[in-house]
């Protein structure tokens, strides 16, 4: 099998893009453009952040998404052609052509846009699991019709090399993210087999106690630092927000800055 990776063909016709018109960043904002400059700068190796300080990282994705759609057209451009036409990399330093870092940033502001854009992926797909990673993410960004699909890769997954183990286990947790997301009850059944041999089972444990309403058990899950935020997660996703401003402001809980932060931005990186 060939390594998982995330490369593809980009389509060189796009007539919004066209280097001789004008670059659709253009017309961003002066906090928009600050937040797509830092972007581009940390994507092509431009920058240097201390590994356990993100908070900048976090402040250009949080700007970006709150300026909402006026965005995406940028974030498109850059996407297809990278920053070069953009006026987001300096002239005198070839600039990168991969801009598939924007692609998941279009996918929070707009799920509608980015959608077309996974199917692009996985059709593209050189093997079956870099085509489940790309499923995983368009159920991810809302098309619930592979959700059938994925969970019977998850209920029977592919012999892997153990160069290429750790790329199942990532497109495994993806699926998981993406059933969790969606609510999808018809999952528990693999789930529960998944969890007696998997190498994260309090992972599958979250995701089945959000599916079955456990919420005792996501309410155990979300007091250890280890599973708090995918625990948190998933109290959101079923409903329970109340609950999660109940352990935000309970200054004894272990994962009260957790909590606080899933209500502040729950896409947060």
């Amino acid at each position: 099998m060939r390594k998982l990776t995330l490369c593809f063909l980009l389509p060189v016709a796009l007539g919004c893009t066209n280097r001789a018109n004008a670059s659709n960043c253009a017309s961003l904002d002066a906090e928009s453009k600050k937040a797509v400059q830092y972007l581009v700068d940390d994507a092509g190796n431009r920058i240097v952040v201390p590994v356990d300080d993100k908070d900048e990282l976090r402040w250009a994705w949080r700007t970006l998404r709150n300026s909402g759609a006026k965005t995406v057209p940028c974030l498109l451009e850059i996407y297809r052609v990278g920053p070069g036409p953009t006026g987001f990399w300096p002239a005198e330093s070839e600039a990168p052509k991969d801009g598939r870092w924007a692609l998941a940033l279009i996918r929070d502001i707009d799920p509608s846009a980015a959608l077309p854009l996974y199917r692009e992926l996985r059709a593209a797909a050189a093997d079956d699991l870099t085509r489940m990673h790309y499923g995983a993410e368009l159920a991810f960004a809302g098309d619930r019709q592979l959700l059938g699909e994925l969970v019977t890769f998850l209920n029977a997954p592919p012999a892997v090399t153990d160069d290429h183990r750790r790329d199942l286990v990532i497109v495994e947790e993806r699926i998981l993210d993406a059933i969790s997301v969606n609510n999808y009850k018809p999952a528990v059944p693999v789930l529960r087999r998944m969890a007696e041999t998997w190498v994260y089972p309090d992972l599958v444990k979250i995701v089945i106690a959000q599916l079955t309403g456990d919420s005792a058990a996501l309410d155990r899950l979300a007091a250890v630092p280890m599973t708090g935020r995918p625990a948190l997660l998933a109290l959101l996703r079923d409903g329970k927000k109340e609950r999660i401003k109940e352990i935000a402001a309970d200054t004894g809980h272990p994962c009260r800055s957790l909590a606080k932060a899933i209500l502040d931005d729950p896409t947060s990186r």
